[in-house]
């Protein structure tokens, strides 16, 4: 009887600890960069800034962290919403709680301005 029990408790922890994995790979969103140098397009296979949205966050990450980042997320009208300077950073993640719609993404990173496009609270 104790070894049903055993079996039918971790089968339940399982399915339940299954759908939690689901719910927070469901609303991971990755960000598409784009690089431009002096206005023009760069041709790189591996950019050193990924960015994501997850929940209400825009994440962002740096290979070099080294260097002082701007990020800037401005609304469909082109006004910055949020702003931050950031220096030996890594990671980076900046609260979009509340907001809803269109936005786009710029990351100063050295001599090079990195630019997405995604939409938050849909």
């Amino acid at each position: 009887m104790k070894k049903h029990l055993f079996i039918i408790i971790a089968l339940c922890s399982s399915i339940f600890g299954l759908q939690n994995i689901s719910a927070k790979v469901a609303t991971t969103k990755d960000i598409e960069l784009h690089a431009k140098e002096a206005n023009q397009p760069t041709r790189r296979s591996v950019l050193p800034v990924r960015a994501w949205l997850e929940n209400t966050k825009v994440c962002v990450s740096f290979l070099d962290p080294s260097l002082e980042v701007s990020i800037k997320i401005m609304n469909s009208d082109g006004i910055v919403v949020e702003e931050i300077v950031a220096k030996s950073h890594q990671y980076v993640q900046i609260s979009m709680y509340g907001y809803s719609g269109s936005y786009t993404i710029e990351v100063s990173y050295g001599d090079t301005i990195f630019c997405g496009l995604f939409k938050c609270g849909e």
